[in-house]
């Protein structure tokens, strides 16, 4: 206990010893040390925009996909009933494995399933058809799993000595990037497609996904290197003796 009590007391006056700058250095340094760290940030953005798109974008969408006399507040209440239905079962499913699988293991088929969800967008022109269904139905399965994988990332890899700092500049960020996507998708709407922010929000998930995959392949890779440097050191040392 006594152990205990003074980490504690050395931690803390480490802590305050830190300035801000010194701070939001370390928090730069542990972006670009932890991969982790950046994906949590980006997993974030994704879900800030998801929060918007589901609730004021959805209305806007479904605006242009019925008549001028039809309430399209409450046609989209039906579609988003069904994507928070979903969304809790999958959040409670997907924390429940977070701790008993790898991260790829959770994240892949999440970024998978959801962006080819995006594809049917291209495909609904009214409300009265299955495609709108299967689309809310699909997402509220997959999109769930972004927002609660970055809250775990952030609580698993964010360093303690400066896990406030980072983590005010990742709800920053990813409220920035939220805004920007979301400037970008509201221009869309008016001057090309009215389900421009799904769009936009479609193709940031393949993005996602194709780093995610990038940086799956350079992990196997830099396994494989260490194994290899691992067996050639081995074989040195036994021809030595």
């Amino acid at each position: 206990l006594d152990r205990d009590e003074e980490l504690l007391r050395r931690r803390k006056k480490v802590l305050t010893n830190y300035t801000l700058k010194e701070q939001i250095v370390e928090s730069w340094e542990a972006l670009k040390r932890i991969p982790w760290v950046t994906f949590s940030i980006l997993f974030s953005i994704l879900g800030n925009t998801d929060f918007y798109i589901i609730t004021t974008g959805l209305v806007i969408w479904i605006r242009s996909l019925v008549p001028e006399e039809e309430n399209a507040a409450l046609a989209a209440t039906n579609f988003q009933v069904i994507f928070v239905a979903l969304s809790f079962v999958s959040a409670i499913v997907i924390s429940l494995r977070l701790d008993k699988s790898g991260h790829m293991k959770i994240i892949f088929p999440v970024l998978i399933v959801s962006s080819l969800g995006f594809i049917l967008v291209f495909l609904i022109n009214d409300l009265e058809s299955a495609l709108i269904y299967i689309f809310f139905v699909i997402e509220g399965i997959s999109m769930p799993g972004l927002f609660v994988f970055s809250t775990y990332l952030a609580m698993r890899y964010y360093p303690h000595d400066i896990r406030g700092t980072l983590s005010g500049i990742g709800n920053g960020l990813s409220f920035l990037g939220a805004i920007l996507i979301l400037t970008i998708g509201g221009y869309l709407h008016d001057n090309w497609r009215p389900d421009a922010n799904f769009i936009i929000y479609g193709i940031l998930l393949w993005v996602t996904l194709l780093v995610v995959v990038i940086m799956y392949y350079r992990q196997i890779k830099d396994v494989k290197d260490v194994e290899k440097s691992d067996r050639s050191r081995e074989l040195e040392d036994r021809s030595i003796h």
